[in-house]
């Protein structure tokens, strides 16, 4: 299940209201639990192609 990424969501939700959460599943059935726990984007693992897990950095602040 999900329960223990679930619960790390949340916690980081606690801590920084702010930060960009992305999950990944390993079955597309646990994408809601996954969303309603806090996530931004979930991933997952059947189906995905891994490209597609990096296309969210693209859009990231350049850091210095």
């Amino acid at each position: 299940g999900t329960r223990g990424s679930e619960e790390v969501i949340r916690i980081a939700r606690e801590l920084n209201p702010d930060i960009r959460v992305l999950a990944r599943s390993n079955y597309i059935l646990e994408i809601p639990e996954l969303q309603k726990a806090g996530a931004d984007t979930v991933f997952a693992g059947e189906g995905e192609e891994p490209q597609e897990f990096c296309w969210p950095f693209d859009e990231l602040p350049e850091t210095d």
